[in-house]
């Protein structure tokens, strides 16, 4: 299990830094860019009395659906590359070979969303250094944040979960079942304001709501079940129910 972890981690390892010395010159060369570009922004918006941290919270909604896609692209990836007769025939369990690129992928979204929260705080003291205002700012933001975390701790590992069966069907006789599961994952996006009601006395926009304790040890346990069931699933329809085309 801990190289076929390794294995699908050095998948993304790969991708983000495993380039020619031009394409990472190019990588470093647009960071730059964006990244002054959002300092202006920040200088600008702070200097007018219009920077409010907790939009970019909001923004931190967009990781969920990403880990879900990444999830999928998982599966997909060996579609594309014509390995997967190759990968399900390794000598370990289904359960091994889907588990092992589901942890490697919740993890690496977990690091992309703990580095984001991470550049939000910077921003932050960016602004206090700017224009003052420790208190008030710092204050509201991890007190808004309290919601964010506790969401994404629970939605992210669901979701790449749910884009693992995702996968997993698409190559199956449960094909025609896809439309129904991306209708699903269309709506998903109401699941946000109907926790902020569960988990808050208050919606996601009250930044002085207080978590119900019993409610938020109720979501991720909730979250992280429907996780190991859809794994669980995905490892069930791979071993009964997988079609592999001729080529």
């Amino acid at each position: 299990m801990k190289y076929l972890f390794r294995h699908e981690l050095g998948k993304y390892y790969y991708h983000l830094f495993n380039s020619d010395s031009s394409g990472r010159r190019w990588k470093w060369i647009y960071a730059s860019v964006f990244a002054a570009l959002v300092l202006i922004t920040v200088t600008i918006l702070g200097y007018r009395g219009n920077f409010k941290p907790e939009w970019l919270l909001f923004a931190s909604y967009g990781f969920p659906f990403a880990a879900y896609g990444l999830g999928w692209q998982s599966i997909k990836r060996e579609i594309e590359r014509n390995t997967i007769g190759w990968w399900i025939t390794l000598p370990y369990s289904r359960s091994k070979l889907l588990g092992a690129k589901y942890a490697a992928t919740t993890l690496y979204i977990f690091a992309l969303y703990f580095v984001y929260y991470a550049a939000v705080l910077l921003l932050a003291g960016y602004h206090v250094l700017l224009f003052g205002g420790a208190g008030g700012i710092f204050t509201d933001l991890l007190l808004g944040s309290r919601f964010f975390v506790l969401v994404i701790i629970g939605a992210i590992p669901f979701m790449v979960a749910f884009g693992v069966f995702m996968g997993c069907v698409l190559i199956s006789k449960l094909k025609p079942l896809s439309p129904i599961l991306w209708v699903f994952v269309g709506l998903s996006g109401n699941v946000f304001s109907w926790l902020s009601v569960l988990m808050f006395n208050g919606n996601v926009a009250d930044f002085t709501a207080v978590p119900k304790p019993l409610s938020v040890v109720a979501y991720l346990l909730a979250a992280w079940a429907l996780s190991a069931l859809l794994i669980a699933a995905s490892a069930a329809t791979l071993n009964r129910l997988l079609v592999l085309k001729q080529s």
